[in-house]
């Protein structure tokens, strides 16, 4: 376990050429998400969505707001 200490999650965020979207329920800690969206590579969106809980983005497809999934794929991924 010593290999992990130290570890610092984002060390080469900004290096990945990859296109992220981040969808975060709310309430929910959102200091992780705001981190990793700053200091991520673009293409990136960070999508807060209000009346979901910690796990609802599983199922709740009322909830999932599939047409700015559809938005950000549609125009980043090629």
């Amino acid at each position: 376990m010593s290999q992990f200490r130290g570890f610092f999650r984002f060390s080469h965020i900004k290096e990945k050429q990859r296109n992220i979207e981040f969808l975060c329920p709310v309430p929910h800690p959102l200091f992780f998400l705001y981190h990793a969206n700053k200091h991520a590579a673009e293409p990136k969106e960070l999508v807060i969505v209000p009346k979901a809980g910690h796990v609802d983005l599983y199922d709740k497809t009322d909830l999932i707001p599939f047409d700015r999934l559809e938005t950000f794929f549609k125009g980043n991924l090629k």
